[in-house]
């Protein structure tokens, strides 16, 4: 099933919600912030129709597919226990290692430096809740 492309007065309407990382004419990045509030909702029963609606977007903007997708994402990463990180579902995708920006187009490198900058405070924040754990024992 294709997904459906965003247009720009949609895209500029996704990138006003606070809880929008990043768009493209292909797919919404949402924070971690909303994936959590997201969660919290879902587990009290709410439909991720009225979750989406409540926390600000237009279901009929995103599609039936786009939400189901994100919810199936978010469910199987919430169940795996790994930490929550910027962009689709709650995918962990490692920045690669030894990444040369300087041969990326700029705009592909601030994005990349964001995503990596992103990933390593999640990190950080994942290592100090397990280091909190053990203090706790």
């Amino acid at each position: 099933m294709a997904v459906k492309r965003f247009t720009e007065e949609e895209m500029e309407l996704l990138r006003k919600n606070p809880y929008t990382y990043r768009v493209t004419y292909n797919m919404l990045l949402l924070t971690v912030e909303f994936k959590e509030k997201f969660w919290k909702l879902y587990l009290q029963g709410f439909s991720p129709v009225s979750i989406f609606k409540e926390l600000g977007y237009d279901p009929n903007i995103l599609g039936a597919y786009r939400i189901n997708n994100f919810t199936f994402k978010l469910k199987k990463a919430m169940e795996s226990g790994k930490p929550l990180t910027q962009g689709v579902g709650g995918e962990v995708k490692p920045p690669p290692k030894n990444k040369n920006y300087s041969d990326l187009p700029f705009e592909a490198a601030i994005a990349s430096m964001q995503y990596e900058l992103s990933y390593l405070r999640q990190e950080v924040d994942f290592l100090k809740k397990l280091c909190s754990l053990d203090k706790s024992d």
